[in-house]
C-alpha cells in the first residue's frame, strides 16, 4: 500500500491492530506523512461543513449553464429542448448523489473516531502518593496526553502503592500508547479483584476493545456498564452510535 491508501484505511477503521500501531509509529516519526495525513484530515472536515456550499453553487454553475443553452436552442425543436432540460436535470441528480455519497462517507463514524471521541478522561490522585511530586508528573502527562511517557511513572508508583487507581490509570495510558492487549490483561485482573470500581473497568475495557476495532467485545463490556454509575449515558450514547458500524 502507498501512503494514501494507508491514510485512508486508517481513518476507515480498516486496519488490523497491528497495521494501525505501525501506522501511528510511523505518524510520530515521518513528518512528511504526518502532513499528508493532516491533509487528509482538514479535508474531510471542510468537505463536512462546505460540502452544502460547494454543491449549492455546483447546482447554480449547471442552472446557469443550462439557461444560456436554452437560449440557443430555444426555437422550434421543442422536444429537443425538453430532452436536454433533462439531460441537465439528470447530471444534477448524479452530482447530488455523489456529493451526499462523498458527505456520508466523511462523516460516518468509525472505529477510532469513536475512540478519539470518548477517551477523553482525567485521572486525580496526587493527594494519594506517597511521592506526591511523581504523582503530579504521572498527572500532568496523562492530561498532556503523553501517555508512553506517563508509563514509567505510574509503573513506579505502582511499585510503591499497587492501588486500583494507578492501575486503571496505566491501563488507560496502555490503551491509549497502542497497547490494548496488555491493558485487557490488567483491566480483568482488576476485574476480579474489584467490584467497587467495576463500572469504571468495564469502561475502560469497552475503551480498549474499540481501540482494537473488536466491536463485539465493545459492545459487551458497555452493556455490563449498571444503570446506576455515571458511566451509563455515555455508555448508552456509545452504543447508539455503534448500530452505525
Amino acid at each position: 500500500m502507498n501512503d494514501q491508501q494507508w491514510i485512508e484505511r486508517y481513518m476507515d477503521g480498516e486496519l488490523s491492530e497491528e497495521e494501525r500501531q505501525q501506522f501511528e509509529q510511523r505518524l510520530g516519526k515521518d513528518t512528511e506523512l504526518a502532513r499528508a495525513f493532516q491533509l487528509e484530515k482538514d479535508l474531510m472536515d471542510g468537505i463536512e461543513a462546505q460540502g452544502n456550499v460547494q454543491l449549492r453553487g455546483y447546482l447554480d454553475g449547471l442552472h446557469d449553464e443550462w439557461q444560456e443553452t436554452k437560449k440557443v436552442d430555444e426555437a422550434p425543436a421543442k422536444p429537443q429542448k425538453n430532452n436536454r432540460q433533462w439531460l441537465w436535470a439528470g447530471l444534477a441528480m448524479i452530482v447530488l448523489l455523489g456529493f451526499v455519497l462523498l458527505l456520508w462517507r466523511q462523516s460516518a463514524p468509525s472505529p477510532e473516531k469513536l475512540y478519539a471521541q470518548y477517551a477523553q478522561t482525567t485521572f486525580s490522585f496526587t493527594q494519594k502518593s506517597q511521592d506526591s511530586q511523581l504523582a503530579s508528573e504521572a498527572e500532568q502527562l496523562l492530561a498532556a496526553g503523553k501517555y508512553k511517557a506517563a508509563l514509567p511513572l505510574l509503573n513506579q508508583l505502582i511499585d510503591q502503592d499497587p492501588t486500583i487507581q494507578y492501575r486503571m490509570a496505566r491501563a488507560f495510558a496502555n490503551v491509549a500508547s497502542g497497547q490494548s492487549a496488555a491493558a485487557l490483561i490488567e483491566l480483568d485482573e482488576l476485574a476480579a479483584q474489584n467490584s467497587f470500581y467495576r463500572n469504571d473497568i468495564f469502561w475502560y475495557k469497552a475503551l480498549a476493545h474499540l481501540r482494537q476495532n473488536n466491536l463485539p467485545a465493545t459492545r459487551q463490556s458497555l452493556q455490563s456498564i449498571e444503570k446506576s454509575s455515571k458511566r451509563h449515558p455515555q455508555a448508552v450514547q456509545l452504543l447508539e452510535e455503534l448500530k452505525d458500524l
